[in-house]
């Protein structure tokens, strides 16, 4: 498996809507927000905590500001 695949924990078993899903649950991103936030979900797997990264792009004068799933692991006792 590759270094990529590890860093990110459980990322690649949580279905892409469960990732939107719990990211619509975060505060709206911008420049004041922290640069990580945490959101937990119910899987099949057990209780997983999403890490997500605030990240930015910019188009000529507009910067877009987004929520961006960086690492899956499993809660303990969930």
């Amino acid at each position: 498996m590759s270094d990529f695949y590890a860093s990110s924990g459980i990322l690649a078993k949580v279905p892409g809507d469960v990732i939107g899903a719990t990211s619509m649950s975060l505060p709206k991103p911008g420049p004041g927000q922290p640069p990580e936030r945490f959101a937990e979900v119910d899987h099949h797997l057990g209780r997983v905590r999403i890490t997500y990264k605030l990240s930015s792009t910019t188009h000529h004068k507009s910067t877009n500001w987004y929520w961006k799933a960086v690492f899956a692991e499993l809660v303990e006792g969930g």
